[in-house]
């Protein structure tokens, strides 16, 4: 629950384009996410920590968030269908 308001928090700042404040939110999301173990919103920071590292003109940490959410995706999906 904690995770997804910080991750909304830091796509909201995104929208207004203040894409460096919107670096703590999510990174925050990232944090407590992992923690508890939700890979669903682990993605979303992940992927929302590389649009803002995009926009903020830093490609490097841009990819290396955009790559580790694609294997979190693909574990959700292969939960799901371990689940049916």
């Amino acid at each position: 629950q904690m995770a997804r308001f910080l991750v909304e928090k830091g796509a909201h700042l995104m929208l207004r384009e203040q894409h460096e404040r919107a670096l703590e939110p999510l990174q925050q999301a990232l944090d407590v996410c992992r923690r508890a173990g939700d890979r669903r919103a682990e993605a979303s920071a992940l992927r929302n920590l590389g649009l803002a590292y995009s926009q903020m003109q830093d490609p490097k940490r841009a990819i290396q968030n955009f790559e580790q959410a694609p294997p979190v995706s693909q574990h959700i999906e292969g939960d799901q269908a371990t689940a049916e």
